[in-house]
């Protein structure tokens, strides 16, 4: 059994303990804040958590009596959730305050020296620390069949920011890994003056990603890493803003180089060598289907907010926020050192200029070109806009984060952000809209939608201010969502000071509050879904399904090992590669007839050295 900050994974429904706690504190009162959602049939409702009232009354301190008094008077208007009957539903409260490191970070950005003086200033601590953040899941919809990973196991990766909660940029952002238990692993405070907005699992390092910065909210900035295990962070600052903050991708089969895009440019893409901050190539994008007028555009009235390379850097996809489309690059060569390659447009998604033939949810189709296809979404030739973070998964098709924002005009399109699935048919010139999941909110930035392995989908959204109702007046939330019954598996939930809705309609500050641009998922280990043996007279065959424990979307090397339960003997061994996109990896390995009749052990290793080991018999 495997512990947490010094808890145990079996107490994540602790029951009695959030008894005990709420018996001791019974003058607080609220309400439960509501689920959230259209398509979540079958949800179990969202309950206000306590659990970081449970550990206080299982004996963990909470950074002192002072600090622990002044976080149960922040959530004084909320009652204690209703009683749990299932074992299998987590609920918790995190208090970013309790932990060490935050505190140390906040009281220094602040200039007091105790948190009880902090909290005093209200509008200085409001822009240093959320309110508290709020763990909901539920464990069977986590780990399907008990096949994939513990929750414990599992983890999320983003950075939350309060956007425009100071005018000298003096709040904080905060990077965190936290797992589905709702328990801190790693966390980096550091100054709104330099954000995050691209993240992503190194492919080189394990327990580290590379971030692609913001510096003061110009949308460029430098790469850095953050290695989580030992929390060391690396700014490659000295390089100068070297890109878009919006994205960033580590070239394959490279431990060194990653691709950026350049400052106030939309149609390139560099290769940067982090150890020494030299270009190491250029990819140049026209030409093909790619319309002229695009390329005279200005960069912010374009807004490439997402690029990825696939099989083997050859081929880009390429995400606009303000033209409500997105494309793909024809074939290109790999981009060798001090090379600048010149590439062409195969085909558009979306708006006017669009190739490709829309198929709706119901099947309708709307040709380019047409009077139906250019009246889609309020005239702008699409069924999608303002949309974020973009992601090609291989066969399981793309998914992409609809704001259903007008970034032109300053309108919403619908009344709802929606998660969207879509397929390209390439041969017959079509993209369908395969699901969608709307969140029941206008969405105006940000937002992420990422397959797992499980099959289940991982967002991050923030409510816009015009959306924000006495039930919705939280600030962000993170939510995995199983698509084909649309309940929730897990969730979190940042709540803020709860004036946004008054920052926007005293100061017209629209973008106000918590948030993230994106998450990941990540898992301790790689994952092996259970293995099988097929015999015969002569030999036996091990058969088994695996997935890294983090996302790339190359294929990754890995290795596989048989011994005998002890591990003194080796009786298979070799090589394999992880499938590109996080898509499942099947393995099939010969073994000598009985040779694990009694038993052996299997272990796979990623590039990094992250290991999973299952025991079988044959």
């Amino acid at each position: 059994m495997s512990s947490y900050g010094g808890v145990a994974e079996d107490e994540t429904v602790a029951h009695l303990a959030y008894q005990d706690a709420w018996s001791a504190t019974n003058e607080l009162n609220g309400q439960t804040p509501p689920q959230n959602g259209r398509h979540r049939a079958g949800m179990v409702a969202l309950y206000t958590s306590l659990a970081g009232m449970a550990l206080v009354a299982a004996g963990m301190t909470r950074g002192g009596a002072d600090a622990a008094a002044s976080s149960l008077a922040s959530v004084a208007e909320h009652r204690p959730p209703e009683a749990v009957t299932s074992s299998n539903i987590i609920n918790r409260t995190i208090y970013l305050q309790d932990n060490e490191e935050v505190l140390e970070a906040i009281l220094a950005a602040s200039g007091y020296d105790a948190l009880d003086a902090l909290e005093a200033d209200a509008d200085m601590y409001s822009s240093m620390v959320p309110k508290m953040i709020e763990i909901y899941g539920d464990t069977d919809l986590i780990n399907p069949d008990g096949e994939y990973a513990d929750p414990g196991d599992s983890y999320v990766m983003f950075n939350l920011q309060c956007k425009n909660c100071d005018e000298s940029n003096g709040s904080m952002n905060f990077l965190l890994v936290i797992n589905m238990l709702g328990h801190i692993l790693s966390v980096r405070a550091h100054n709104e003056t330099m954000s995050v907005d691209a993240l992503h699992p190194s492919p080189v390092t394990s327990k580290e990603v590379y971030l692609a910065m913001n510096y003061d909210e110009l949308e460029n900035g430098p790469a850095a890493t953050w290695n989580w295990g030992d929390n060391t962070f690396t700014q490659f600052g000295q390089y100068g803003y070297v890109g878009n903050s919006h994205d960033v991708q580590w070239a394959t089969d490279s431990s060194t180089d990653v691709w950026h895009m350049p400052a106030n440019q939309d149609f390139m893409l560099e290769k940067m060598n982090l150890a020494t901050g030299q270009n190491q190539g250029r990819l140049n994008i026209s030409g093909g289907v790619l319309p002229e007028a695009w390329l005279d555009k200005s960069w912010d009235m374009v807004d490439a907010n997402h690029f990825q390379f696939d099989k083997g850097d050859t081929e880009a996809y390429l995400s606009f926020r303000m033209l409500n489309a997105f494309l793909k690059t024809e074939t290109f060569d790999a981009v060798e050192s001090g090379e600048d390659v010149v590439t062409a447009v195969a085909w558009i998604a979306g708006s006017h200029n669009g190739t490709l033939t829309i198929v709706d949810l119901d099947g309708t189709e709307y040709t380019p070109g047409t009077i139906p296809y250019n009246e889609l979404y309020d005239g702008l030739g699409t069924l999608w806009a303002g949309q974020h973070n973009l992601e090609y998964y291989g066969d399981a098709g793309f998914f992409l984060f609809d704001n259903a924002y007008d970034a032109i005009s300053g309108e919403f399109i619908s009344d709802s952000a929606r998660l969207l699935k879509l397929s390209v048919n390439e041969s017959e010139e079509t993209v369908t809209l395969e699901w969608e999941y709307e969140l029941g909110y206008n969405s105006m930035i940000y937002g992420d939608n990422d397959l797992l392995p499980t099959s289940n989908v991982l967002t991050c959204a923030w409510p816009d201010a015009t959306s924000l109702t006495d039930e919705l007046d939280w600030d962000a939330e993170i939510i995995e969502v199983v698509p084909d019954t649309g309940e929730t598996a897990w969730s979190l939930k940042i709540w803020g000071d709860g004036t946004r809705a008054t920052q926007y309609d005293a100061m017209d500050e629209e973008i106000y509050g918590w948030m993230m641009y994106s998450v990941e998922r990540v898992y301790e280990e790689p994952i092996i879904i259970t293995p099988t043996c097929a015999t015969s007279d002569s030999e036996n065959t091990l058969s088994f399904d695996c997935y890294n424990n983090f996302k790339v979307h190359s294929a990754v090397a890995a290795t596989y090992t048989v011994t005998n339960t002890d591990g003194s003997e080796t009786v298979a061994s070799g090589s394999f590669d992880f499938e590109s996109h996080w898509a499942k990896t099947s393995v099939e390995v010969t073994l000598d007839e009985d040779t694990c009749e009694d038993g052996c052990v299997l272990t796979i290793e990623n590039s990094v050295g992250d290991t999973k080991e299952t025991s079988f018999s044959c």
